[in-house]
Parts: structure tokens; C-alpha cells; sequence
């Protein structure tokens, strides 16, 4: 009797294991269970808008064919972390050729959700998702998208076209594998999207054709991402991020190791961003000869700002702080940073070993546009470009600029050993000596630093960090700088009365290597802060409104909220102190003082 049982225990285990559910039909609803996994998709299937699809941890959903999974209702896929559901294709043969239809499905397209449907409850976590041959994953609705894996597609593409009024939020998900790049946001206008949070992902290993992020007319918060080892296609544009339009905060990420044929590995276009504590490092710009060369198509290893196109100087405003940009390179200009027609304000962050035909940092813009450079250690940046029968250890150049505040940074040569310049005006302090505020000496006196300008030496592993004997400790400017804006690590700056030189603010706390990630928001929280182009701010509910008044009491701007996480936009503002006040329609419920600078 024990042998039939066991033996009637174990028909059903092999039956259930090796049991399928095959769907033919068009429309699906219910509740999917890894009892009758797999599910067979043998056409385009879609839940309608009074439908909803539960589907179970651990479910395997094979398409076989190119088919399309259209959300109008409500799905419900939730794994976890021992057990994922999978979305994959049958027959993989064929699946990066776009000329033919076969080897993959067609991937995920969410519909966008009315209020008087309800609560949109559709969840989407510990989700694998592979061989998509089209858009990977296209949402018209607000959605939380977590711990996913997103490899081996076509497109590699998650696709966000959401209004002002509403928030996505993609985060610890793995995009790696895949031959083409994420879309964060195409809408018409960066007033039609919402507000993104890209946080905590990893993106690596992925072959775009124009960049393995990819955002336009956005409002992003991106923070606390690894971003290496991609490896772009297109000969025109492109970059590892590439943003354009857009108003972002780059905060707290590592981007590294990334190869592109056009543009630096952070590349923002007509933007107002705040590119601060990261980490943009061994980044390698392979420009394409047959487009000559034109800095306004090409240029820049690390970061490359560029406002070209603008109807009005104001269109762009770019902070780049307490950044570590190491070992970059490009064959073109600015190996570490490339800034052309634009605002851009770069401070205390430490530029080393980047190599370019003209220097660590290049600088051309026109009349209108302001650039300042201050509180930067700039350290061996050479130029390839043989301007004296040997390389040059250039670390700024000038071209077609006119008009520079450049102050209180720390380099190894005189000013005209270290720049090479055009036609340009550099505004005071600058001296002719080149010692009121600058500082030239031998050495910054870095923890261990990477040794050559060589984009193969790793600066993943090198210390930048002051030593207690460097000469950049007490040596920056304050202006504008506020004591609680953190340094690379984290931690408070203006540690001794006055700003150190250079990303790191040394005896201020425990300084780590890598930078942090973004503290868990409060109640009411505003990030950054202080700020210069754009605040985020979150709030425990979405309603109400949020006034940012000056010190007088004067609104200055009002933003209504319809999501937890707002922003407001604040690079037109004077320097100075506001206060954001959050009403709920009934009462105030918080108040958060906000430095502007």
C-alpha cells in the first residue's frame, strides 16, 4: 500500500511539473498559477479594461510566436526573488534580425489608465523578460517597475509616454544583453511627461545604436545607478546617458567603462540638469572621422555638455559637482569634460588623467552664455595633439570663448603651460601670476590617485581622497556653497570653516571610494539641496499644492501636486533662501527651507 501511494505521489508531481496551459484566445483574465505553468501564447493577447490577470511567482509565459501582450486592465505580476515570472519566446533563432519577423515577441504595451476605472492595482516585480523582438516594454500609465530583468531583446527599450500628472518609478532592475537602448521618456515636450525616478539599476553589456540610456522631454530624477561596459553603434550621437531636453538630476551613480562613437558617456543636449557625485570614469569616445571634426556633433569623454539649437541662452543650465571624472578619453576635444554654447557652473570635483586632442576640459561658447570653473582639482590631463613636438599636459582648453570666471582651482603648471586658448576674456580673480586664488604645486595630495592619462588603467579601484598635508584643504571658495551640500561621500561640506578643493571635504566624516546612494526620503524632503537647476520633493500624499516662497514671504513659484514625488524648476531664480511650503488644501503640512545657488 506505501508503494501506491508513493508511487501515485510521485504521477502527480511528474504531471504537474510537466503540465501546460495553452492560450488561444485573445482576450485573458484570471488567475495564472505555476500549477498550470507554462502558459503557451499562441496569439496577441490583451486584458480589457474591466479585466484583471493574477499571475503567480514562478510562472514560466512562452509566446510562440511574434505576439503582443496589451494591457488595458489590470496585471498583476508579482514574483520574487527565489522564484520570477518569465516572458520569453519559443524559438529564439533569428532574433536580432529586424529583416524578418521570426525569433521573437513583440514585449509589453500598458494602455493608459482613466480614473473612472478605479485603481489601477497592476503590479509588475521580479519579472524576467527576454527575447522581445520590437518595443520591450511600453507603458501610457504610471507604474512602479522593481527588481526585473530586462536582457536579450531587440530593442532593450522600456518606453515611458506618461503625462505631467503622473510618476514612474523603475528601480533595481538589471538591463544587460541587449542591442538596443532604454527610452525613458519621448513625449512632445518635457512639460508632457511626468516625473521618472531611475534608481538603483544596473546597466551594462547592452549594444545600442544611439545610447544604452536614452531620454527626451523628461523630467528624471537618476541617482544611485551603475551604468558600464556598453558599447554604442551609431556613428552621429550617443553617449551611455544621453539626455536632451530634459530637466534631470544625475546624482550618486557610476558610469564607467562605456565605449561610444559620438559624444561623452554623460551627454546632455538643451538641458537644465545637475550632474552631481558620481563617479564617470574609463569612458572611451571613438569619434567617427568620416563626420569630421566638429565639436558640435562630437567631443568629449566623460561628460559633454551642448545648448546648440537654443532660441535663448536661459534654454540650458548645467551644474557639474562633486563629481570623480577619471580616465576618460576621446580623439576629439575634452577628454574629462566637453562644454559647447552653454551655462555651465563646474565645481569641486577632481578631473584626472583624461586625455583627449585638446585636454582634460574644453570650453567654446558665444556671447550670452556663462561658464565658471572653481574648487576643481585638475590633475595630468593631456592633450594627444602635438602642439610642441610632444604630448601636452594641457588641462583646459579655450575656443571661441568669451567670457570665463575661473578661480580657486588647483593645477600642477602655470597658466600658460596648462591652458591653450583662442580668443577669450577670464574675469577676476585671475591674475597674470596666476596665484591669488589658483594653487600650482607639485602634487594635490591625493590618497592614490590612478598614475596615467590612459583610459586602461582603472580608476574603479583608485583613491581620491585627500591626504592631511594636501594643499587643497581650506584653500576653495564659499561662495554660493552651502556647509550641508554633500561632497562625493556624502558628507557635509565647508568641514573648517572653509571649502577644500576638489570632490572629496576632507575630516568631514567617513569618506568612501564610491559614491553613496540617495538617503530614504521624509515625510517632506527636498533633493538636492541646495540646488541651482531643479529640486525634487517628496511628500507622504498627492494633494494638494506646493508654494516656494522667498524669505519675504513672496510665492516665487507654485507647483500643484498630483504625485508624491514633484519638481520644480529653479535656475531662473536668484540666489538665495526659499522656503517650500506644502498645503493639502486644508492646512500646511510641512515647510522645508531650500537654498538656491
Amino acid at each position: 500500500m506505501k508503494k501506491i501511494i508513493g508511487l501515485a505521489i510521485f504521477l502527480l508531481y511528474f504531471i504537474n511539473a510537466y503540465s501546460s496551459t495553452s492560450i488561444y484566445t485573445a482576450t485573458v483574465s484570471g488567475h495564472w498559477t505555476h500549477t498550470g505553468s507554462p502558459y503557451l501564447i499562441y496569439n496577441d493577447i490583451n486584458i480589457s479594461y474591466d479585466s484583471s490577470l493574477i499571475i503567480d511567482p514562478g510562472v514560466d509565459v512562452i509566446f510562440q510566436g511574434a505576439y503582443y501582450f496589451t494591457v488595458y486592465g489590470i496585471l498583476s505580476a508579482t514574483g520574487t526573488l527565489a522564484q520570477p515570472i518569465r516572458f520569453h519566446k519559443q524559438d529564439t533563432t533569428g532574433w536580432a534580425d529586424t529583416t524578418t519577423g521570426i525569433g521573437g515577441w513583440k514585449g509589453f504595451q500598458f494602455a493608459s489608465w482613466s480614473p473612472y476605472l478605479g485603481t489601477d492595482n497592476s503590479t509588475f516585480k521580479y519579472c524576467n523578460v527576454y527575447d522581445t523582438k520590437d518595443q520591450l516594454f511600453t507603458t501610457y500609465r504610471p507604474m512602479i517597475i522593481s527588481n526585473c530583468n530586462f536582457y536579450h531583446n531587440k530593442s532593450g527599450a522600456i518606453s515611458v509616454m506618461v503625462d505631467s500628472a503622473m510618476q514612474t518609478d523603475i528601480n533595481h532592475c538589471s538591463f544587460y544583453n541587449n542591442y538596443g537602448q532604454i527610452i525613458i521618456c519621448l513625449a512632445s515636450d518635457v512639460s508632457a511627461c511626468g516625473v521618472i525616478h531611475f534608481r538603483n539599476n544596473l546597466v551594462y553589456d547592452n549594444i545600442p545604436n544611439i545610447s544604452a540610456i536614452h531620454c527626451g522631454y523628461a523630467t528624471l530624477l537618476v541617482d544611485s545607478n551603475e551604468i558600464y561596459q556598453n558599447r554604442q553603434t551609431d556613428t552621429t550621437n550617443g553617449g551611455a546617458l544621453e539626455m536632451y531636453n530634459c530637466k534631470a538630476v544625475i546624482s550618486c551613480n557610476k558610469v564607467h567603462d562605456n565605449i561610444t562613437l559620438s559624444d561623452g558617456a554623460v551627454s546632455i543636449w538643451q538641458t537644465v540638469a545637475d550632474i552631481n557625485g558620481n563617479y564617470i570614469c574609463n569612458n572611451q569616445a571613438y569619434i567617427n572621422t568620416a563626420l569630421g571634426s566638429c565639436g558640435h556633433v562630437q567631443g568629449g569623454g566623460g561628460v559633454r555638455v551642448d545648448d546648440e539649437g537654443s532660441t535663448l541662452p536661459s534654454t540650458s543650465s548645467v551644474t557639474i559637482r562633486n563629481n570623480i571624472i577619471a580616465n576618460n578619453s576621446t580623439n576629439y576635444n575634452g577628454g574629462g569634460i566637453y562644454a559647447v554654447i552653454a551655462n555651465v557652473d563646474i565645481h569641486n570635483n577632481t578631473i584626472v588623467n583624461n586625455v583627449s586632442n585638446e585636454g582634460g576640459i574644453y570650453l567654446s561658447t558665444i556671447a550670452g552664455y556663462n561658464i565658471k570653473v572653481s574648487n576643481n582639482i585638475l590633475l595630468n590631463n593631456v592633450s594627444n595633439m602635438l602642439y610642441i613636438g610632444t604630448p601636452d599636459s594641457m588641462n583646459i582648453h579655450f575656443g571661441e570663448l568669451d567670457t570665463i570666471v575661473y578661480h580657486h582651482n588647483w593645477t600642477q603648471h602655470s597658466f600658460t603651460s596648462d591652458f591653450h586658448n583662442d580668443n577669450f576674456t577670464i574675469t577676476v580673480p585671475y591674475v597674470a601670476a596666476d596665484t591669488l586664488t589658483n594653487i600650482i604645486s607639485s602634487s594635490p595630495g591625493l590618497v592614490a590617485p590612478t598614475l596615467m592619462a590612459d583610459p586602461t588603467e582603472s580608476a574603479m579601484t583608485a583613491d581620491f581622497r585627500l591626504l592631511s598635508t594636501s594643499a587643497c584643504i581650506n584653500k576653495g571658495d564659499n561662495t554660493g556653497i552651502i556647509g550641508w551640500e554633500p561632497d562625493f561621500a556624502g558628507n557635509k561640506r565647508i568641514f573648517g570653516g572653509i571649502i577644500d578643493i576638489g570632490a572629496y571635504e576632507y575630516g568631514s566624516g567617513i569618506n568612501a571610494i564610491v559614491p553613496v546612494s540617495l538617503q530614504k526620503l521624509s515625510t517632506l524632503s527636498v533633493y538636492p539641496n541646495p540646488a541651482s537647476n531643479l529640486i525634487f520633493i517628496t511628500l507622504s500624499e498627492a494633494k494638494g499644492t506646493i508654494n516656494l516662497n522667498d524669505i519675504t514671504g513672496k510665492q516665487v513659484a507654485q507647483q500643484n501636486v498630483n504625485q508624491t514625488l514633484t519638481s520644480i524648476d529653479i535656475h531662473e531664480l536668484p540666489k538665495g533662501i526659499y522656503f517650500a511650503v506644502w498645503n493639502d488644501g486644508e492646512n500646511i503640512k510641512g515647510v522645508h527651507k531650500i537654498v538656491v545657488q
